[in-house]
């Protein structure tokens, strides 16, 4: 999956000169104060990194990224951010859309500006945090990417060692997912394996902090248990978490939606009300993908077995005299606009009916039916302009 830009919006005015001037400080040149950056140059910091012994700090940009621009507005030139940093770090400031930029995004994961990273000389990764800092927090962050047992990499080590402390596993989980690290779900399961009850309130709170992927553990016992979930959280809620996952799921790379795979996980998700869904997903799939053959297809596989909505009837009538030419296949549509007339004698529906009766050339029927839709709409003061349109062109 291509990584998901999360920007975090601030309404506050951006003055433009102050970005322009933050962007353009060059390395020994702190006339203005604030701290000091090299700009776009990985390999420099490094160099220096390495013969100073110290961290680099890394302000990972998008050129688009509103809140990196107000971090380098109003959280950059402060005299106790700029005092910390130049003191005790190498700076770098990277466009990650261009030049060594690019492979770094790679290198370190980054899917959300602000990045803010702490690398040591090699370039290892040593803390990371996501997002628009104050200027309190932001200096945190500095103190705790130089204080081994409170980064990321001195958790890291700790685990690596062996601890598998529950309240250990669990705090540093939720610090990875803060950060956005690939390692959060891992250290995630790891904790869970602690657990002998998932049930608690504290542990389906944290499931469902974790719950990302729809093929995932947690994804499982989220649908197993999503009774559960549905007291804690809104059912409302846990459906739209539900169906956004499910939805990242279902498309590839390329944007391009699976019908195997989209199957099994409306099993999964839908049990009861599978073999519906399944059919109306396709009608999705082959409409998207622009197969009109295949749309009519399954629009005549899903109505034959579900056709107790006027709503869908006519919805899925009114696709057709707008994409199927087949006559066939719209005397089907026909049938399908009358029985949504019987649920819900409506102006849009009669109009629907009209438009098909036209596209197989009943033009008596179809006049009918127009005028029809037109004193429905009259009497619930309604605009009825499409209807006489469609008159005017019977004549």
């Amino acid at each position: 999956m291509q990584a998901i830009r999360i920007i975090i919006i601030f309404a506050s005015f951006l003055n433009v000169s102050t970005w322009v001037t933050a962007q353009n400080r060059e390395v020994g040149n702190d006339t203005e104060g604030g701290i000091v950056f090299i700009e776009n140059n990985f390999s420099e910091a490094i160099n220096k990194a390495q013969k100073s012994n110290k961290l680099i700090f890394v302000d990972a940009y998008a050129t688009w990224c509103g809140p990196c621009k107000m971090m380098s507005k109003n959280i950059f030139p402060d005299k106790d951010v700029s005092a910390l940093f130049n003191a005790n770090f190498i700076n770098l400031k990277m466009d990650m859309e261009k030049g060594e930029g690019i492979s770094m995004t790679k290198r370190y994961d980054v899917s959300a500006y602000p990045t803010l990273l702490f690398l040591d000389g090699r370039g290892q990764l040593v803390h990371k945090a996501l997002g628009y800092h104050d200027v309190n927090d932001f200096i945190e962050l500095g103190k705790t990417a130089l204080d081994v047992d409170k980064s990321l990499i001195g958790w890291a080590n700790k685990f690596e060692k062996g601890n598998r402390d529950p309240q250990f596993l669990k705090e540093y989980a939720l610090k990875l997912a803060t950060a956005y690290d690939n390692q959060r779900v891992a250290i995630a399961e790891a904790y869970l394996a602690t657990q002998k009850d998932w049930t608690t309130d504290e542990n389906l709170e944290f499931i469902y902090r974790f719950t990302e992927k729809a093929d995932s553990k947690f994804f499982d016992y989220f649908i197993e248990k999503r009774s559960a979930f549905e007291k804690k959280y809104n059912p409302a809620e846990i459906e739209v978490k539900i169906q956004g996952l499910m939805s990242d799921r279902l498309f590839d790379e390329k944007n391009i939606p699976t019908l195997g795979l989209a199957d099994s996980l409306i099993q999964k998700v839908y049990a009861k009300k599978s073999d519906r869904i399944s059919k109306k997903y396709r009608l999705n799939y082959y409409r998207m993908k622009g197969d009109r053959e295949k749309y009519a297809e399954s629009a005549v596989a899903y109505l034959k077995k579900y056709h107790d909505s006027a709503e869908e009837l006519s919805d899925i009538s009114a696709l057709f005299y707008e994409q199927i030419a087949d006559r066939k296949m719209l005397k089907k549509a026909v049938s399908w606009a009358k029985k949504a007339i019987k649920m819900d004698n409506s102006y849009f529906n009669n109009l629907t009916l009209a438009n098909l009766y036209q596209s197989i050339d009943k033009k008596s029927n179809a006049m009918k039916a127009a005028k029809k839709a037109i004193d429905i709409a009259k009497k619930n003061d309604e605009p009825y302009a499409e209807a006489e349109e469609l008159i005017e062109s019977l004549k």
